[in-house]
């Protein structure tokens, strides 16, 4: 994966914690896990 592409993912799971969507960020990283 492009570091470019990972950091933008990394800034938009801690956008959405901190947005209270700690849930959504949990799913989008399972689905990033079972996607692979």
């Amino acid at each position: 994966m492009m570091p470019l592409m990972f950091s933008l993912l990394v800034g938009l799971s801690i956008y959405n914690y901190f947005a209270g969507g700690f849930i959504e960020t949990l799913q989008w990283f399972l689905h990033l896990i079972s996607a692979k």
